[in-house]
């Protein structure tokens, strides 16, 4: 009896995780605070890199690909199958980061993360608009 209770009690915990979890889609309103996020966590994966320790770029790498999972499935709701591809190559590019990095291979995981910068900024260059000083939007939308 004591173990089904606590089997019981473990999958309430697990299903409450799974459903805190399941979040609504990104909005436009929400855009700019997941892609001030993803470069969070992009600086701190990157300083660490910088200083040659991967054990501390593994978690700012993983939740860099958590948010692009995101924006992903922002740009997929949009329909625009371009930011999709180069949201999808930006996740995979932390995704393989933070690999590299719990591998404490910090060369690869430096190459990985400036493969997704450099998606990054392609994607940029045809869906932002603005600055750091007035602000940033998205354009085409």
């Amino acid at each position: 009896m004591r173990s089904l209770c606590g089997v019981v009690v473990l999958g309430l915990f697990v299903g409450a995780s799974y459903v805190a979890s399941a979040q609504a889609p990104l909005t436009v309103a929400d855009y700019p605070a997941k892609m001030k996020a993803a470069v969070q966590a992009n600086v701190a994966m990157q300083k660490a890199l910088k200083a040659g320790n991967a054990a501390d770029a593994v978690e700012p790498a993983k939740a860099a690909a958590a948010a692009f999972a995101d924006i992903e499935n922002f740009w997929k709701a949009q329909k625009k199958d371009d930011a999709v591809k180069l949201s999808a190559q930006a996740r995979q590019g932390f995704a393989d980061a933070a690999a590299a990095a719990g591998k404490g291979d910090v060369m690869a995981a430096q190459m990985a993360a400036g493969s997704a910068a450099q998606t990054c900024k392609q994607c940029h260059s045809v869906y932002r608009e603005g600055d750091a000083q007035t602000g940033y939007k998205i354009k085409g939308i």
